[in-house]
C-alpha cells in the first residue's frame, strides 16, 4: 500500500506541514544571499578578459633591416582599377499602410567615377545612404533591388548568371578591399599575425588574367612587412590586438585589407569613435595608400577640415539617397591662389538659396546643402559641373581605355581545400590554446561533476536491489551533466561570427573549411574532457568491469559527446545572436530529458507526446548506458520474485539487446546534426546589409 506519506518517507523528505513554510523560508536566505554575494564580486572584482593583451607574442621573423620597399604588385602592368557608375538605384521592400508591401528608394540615380591614386569621399546627412551606395558598389548587400550601371576599366561589372539575375562579375571580390566601420578581429592574435593570416589565404598564388604571377611565401611575409610599415604599426605589431588601442586597431583593420593588395579600397567611417590625433593618424595613412596607386573610396561623417583636405574628390548626397554633388572636394582658398578645389567651394556659395559660409570648416559647410527641403539635388543635375561629369561618367573619359579588369582562374586566392583548411586550422588552434578559460573550464566541470557524482555514489553495493537501482541515477545524472559541453560548444562560433562573415566576404576560404574547423579544433579537449569524467566516475562508482561492457561504455560515451558538442554548433549556427541561442539550447535539452522514460514512465506518457519519446537522444543514451550496466546483476537476489538487473531493465522498457543500435543512432544524429551544421553555415546569412 503506497501513499503520499509514505512516499515522502521512503525518500527522506520531512511530512510535518510546518515544513513547507520553513523551505519557503530557506529558499528566501538563499535568494539574499546571493544577492549579498553578487553585489561584493562587483565591488571588489573587475574582470577585464581572458588576459591582459599587453603581452608581446613571439613569432618567427625575418631581419628588420629587409627591404621594405613595397613587392611587385600583382597589378603592376599598368592593371590599376576604376571603378563608376550611372543612374545607379537602389530599393528595398517595407510593409505597406494596406498590408502588403511597397517599394522604399535608398538610392535615387546617383552617378560618379572612382579613379586609381585618388581618394573619394561619400559624404551626407544621417540616412542619406552613404554606407548604402558603398555597400551597393562593393557588392555586398544580401537584399533589395539594384538598377543602373556598374563599370569597371570600361567594363561591365554586373553581368548575368545562368538564371539572367544581374551579378557581379566573379573575380570583383578578389581585387576589393573592404575596411568595416567596425574593428573585427581575433583578439588573440598579434598584428603580424593577422597580416599573415590575410596574407597567406587572400594574395593567389596564380592569377590567369591578364597575366600571372606566383605569389611565394616570402612575397607574402614582404607584403606584410610593407603593410606594416606603411600604417606605422611597427610598434605595435608583435601584440595582440586585445591591446591594441581604437585607432592602431582601426589602422590594423585597414591592414589585413591592404595586405591582400586590394586595386579598390572601400573604408566606411574609417575616423568614427577616435579622437583628433587618431583621426589624422589614420587619414596619413589612408594618403598613404592612395599614393601607392589604389583607389579608394570612404564615407566619412562630418570630418575636421584637416581630414577633409586629405580627399580629392567628394559625392554629397542628401536623406532619400538623392545625389546633391559629385566632383572635386571643396577646399578653401588659400593665398588668392585658384584651384578646381576653391572652384568647387565657389560653386556650393552660388547656388539659388545657398546659405551664407561663414568662413567655417568646408565640410560643415557643405552638410548644409543637405537640407531635405532645398532642392540642391535638382540644381546640381542642371549644372555644369554636374552635366559634365555625367557626360565624362558615360564616356569613360576618366581612365585610359584598354585596361582589362583583372581575373582569376579560381574563386579564392589559395584554392587548394587542403592548403585553406591547413591556415585556418593553425589560427583556430592559436585561439583555444590563448584562451584557456573556456576548456579550462570544460575540464574543471568534467573533474568535478566525475569526483562529485562518485563520491555520491561511491562504490554502489551490486549486491542489492537499491544499489542496482541507484545505477540507474548515476547514469542519468552523468547524461545531465554532459549539457554543459554544449552550451559551451556555442561560444566559438557566436565570438567568431562577425570574423567569418568579414572573411567570407573578402574569399578568404570556402564555407566549408571553416565548418571543418570548428568542429576539429575541438576534438582533442572533448575527447579529452570526456574521458576525464567517464574514468572518474566508472572507478569511484564501481560500474560493469566486464571487459566488453567497459569498452561500450568508453565509445559511448565518446560519440555521446561528439553529439552534444555537434548538437550545440548547430544551435549557434541557426541562432541570429547568442541570447537566443543560450534560450534554445537548454529548452531542447530539457524537452530531451523530460521524455526520455526515466523522470515519467513511457507508458505514462500520452500518445500525443509519445513520439518525442522515441526521437529523444536522451532515452537512447539512457538505455544503452543503463542496460550495458545492469544486463546479468542478480543485484543480491536470492528467490525469483526478488528484483535483478535485468527485471529493473524491463521496468523501464529498456533493452540490453539495444545497445549498439542506440549507439548507431546517436551517431546517426551526430551525422544529421553536422550535415544541417555546414548547411547553415552556408546559407543562412545573420547579418544583414
Amino acid at each position: 500500500y503506497y501513499s503520499g506519506t509514505s512516499e515522502l518517507e521512503y525518500y527522506g523528505f520531512s511530512t510535518s506541514d510546518s515544513t513547507k513554510w520553513e523551505n519557503l523560508g530557506i529558499l528566501f536566505a538563499f535568494y539574499f544571499g546571493f544577492l549579498v554575494f553578487t553585489a561584493v564580486n562587483y565591488h571588489f572584482f573587475r574582470f577585464t578578459g581572458t588576459s591582459s593583451g599587453t603581452e608581446q607574442v613571439e613569432v618567427l621573423k625575418d631581419d628588420e633591416d629587409a627591404c621594405r620597399s613595397k613587392p611587385t604588385s600583382l597589378f603592376e602592368q599598368g592593371n590599376q582599377v576604376a571603378l563608376s557608375f550611372n543612374d545607379l538605384r537602389y530599393t528595398v521592400q517595407i510593409p505597406g499602410s494596406d498590408g502588403g508591401t511597397q517599394d522604399l528608394p535608398l538610392l535615387r540615380g546617383c552617378f560618379g567615377f572612382f579613379a586609381p591614386g585618388t581618394a573619394t569621399c561619400l559624404m551626407g546627412s544621417s540616412g542619406a545612404g552613404k554606407t548604402t551606395l558603398m555597400d551597393v558598389i562593393a557588392g555586398l548587400k544580401t537584399g533589395g533591388k539594384i538598377e543602373g550601371d556598374i563599370w569597371v576599366n570600361h567594363q561591365p561589372l554586373l553581368v548575368e548568371d545562368k538564371h539572367g539575375n544581374r551579378v557581379q562579375h566573379p573575380s570583383f571580390r578578389r581585387y576589393v578591399g573592404y575596411v568595416e566601420q567596425v574593428d573585427i578581429h581575433m583578439g588573440t592574435q598579434s598584428v603580424r599575425e593577422a597580416l599573415m593570416f590575410a596574407a597567406a589565404t587572400r594574395l593567389p598564388a596564380r592569377t590567369q588574367k591578364p597575366h600571372e604571377t606566383t605569389v611565394t611565401d616570402d612575397d607574402r611575409e614582404q607584403m606584410v612587412l610593407y603593410t606594416l610599415e606603411l600604417l606605422d604599426l611597427e610598434d605595435c605589431a608583435d601584440q595582440r590586438v586585445l591591446a591594441l588601442n581604437s585607432q592602431q586597431r582601426k589602422r590594423c583593420t585597414m591592414g589585413v585589407e591592404l595586405v591582400a593588395d586590394p586595386a579598390i579600397l572601400f573604408l566606411d567611417e574609417p575616423t568614427s569613435g577616435l579622437d583628433s590625433i587618431g583621426a589624422l593618424t589614420v587619414m596619413e595613412s589612408i594618403r598613404k595608400v592612395v599614393l601607392s596607386g589604389t583607389t579608394v573610396v570612404c564615407t566619412i561623417h562630418q570630418p575636421a577640415e584637416t581630414l577633409f583636405d586629405y580627399f580629392d574628390n567628394l559625392l554629397l548626397l542628401k536623406k532619400g539617397g538623392y545625389q546633391v554633388y559629385f566632383g572635386p572636394c571643396p577646399r578653401r582658398m588659400v593665398d588668392d591662389h585658384q584651384t578646381v578645389r576653391t572652384l568647387a567651394l565657389s560653386y556650393f556659395q552660388n547656388l539659388a538659396e545657398a546659405p551664407k559660409w561663414a568662413g567655417n570648416n568646408p565640410a560643415d559647410y557643405i552638410l548644409e546643402f543637405c537640407a531635405p527641403t532645398k532642392n540642391f539635388h535638382d540644381q546640381y543635375a542642371g549644372s555644369q559641373i554636374g552635366i559634365k561629369l555625367k557626360a565624362i561618367t558615360e564616356a569613360h573619359k576618366y581612365f585610359p581605355p584598354g585596361k582589362q579588369i583583372p581575373e582569376y582562374d579560381t574563386e579564392f586566392a589559395v584554392d587548394s581545400w587542403c592548403t585553406q583548411a591547413s591556415i585556418v586550422l593553425k589560427r583556430s588552434r592559436s585561439d583555444f590554446w590563448r584562451s584557456p578559460d573556456y576548456n579550462a573550464t570544460r575540464m574543471i566541470v568534467a573533474v568535478g561533476t566525475g569526483l562529485f557524482l562518485g563520491t555520491m555514489y561511491l562504490r554502489l553495493n551490486r549486491d542489492s536491489a537499491g544499489g542496482c537501482s541507484n545505477r540507474i541515477s548515476v547514469l542519468f545524472a552523468a547524461i545531465l551533466f554532459l549539457i554543459p559541453a554544449m552550451l559551451q560548444s556555442m561560444n566559438p562560433l557566436f565570438q567568431q561570427r562577425d570574423v567569418h562573415f568579414r572573411e567570407r566576404n573578402s574569399k578568404s576560404y570556402r564555407d566549408s573549411v571553416y565548418f571543418f574547423v570548428i568542429y576539429i579544433v575541438e576534438l582533442p579537449y572533448i575527447m579529452i574532457s570526456s574521458n576525464l569524467l567517464m574514468w572518474i566516475l566508472y572507478f569511484l562508482v564501481d560500474l560493469n568491469t566486464a571487459g566488453d561492457r567497459v569498452f561500450f561504455y568508453w565509445l559511448f560515451f565518446v560519440v555521446y559527446n561528439l553529439y552534444s558538442v555537434a548538437l550545440g554548433q548547430l544551435v549557434a549556427a541557426v541562432s541570429p545572436n547568442d541570447k537566443i541561442g543560450n534560450e534554445i539550447a537548454p529548452g531542447l535539452t530539457v524537452l530531451f530529458v523530460l521524455v526520455c522514460g526515466f523522470l515519467i514512465h513511457p507508458s505514462e506518457i500520452p500518445n500525443y507526446w509519445k513520439w518525442l519519446y522515441w526521437i529523444s537522444p536522451v532515452h537512447y543514451a539512457l538505455e544503452a548506458l543503463v542496460a550495458n550496466d545492469l544486463h546479468g546483476r542478480a543485484c543480491g537476489a536470492t528467490t525469483p520474485l526478488d528484483p535483478t538487473g535485468d527485471s529493473l531493465l524491463s521496468s523501464f522498457d529498456l533493452d540490453f539487446s539495444h545497445r549498439y543500435r542506440n549507439l548507431g543512432i546517436i551517431f546517426g544524429y551526430f551525422v544529421f546534426l553536422r550535415v544541417m551544421t555546414y548547411l547553415a553555415i552556408k546559407h543562412i546569412q545573420h547579418i544583414k546589409r
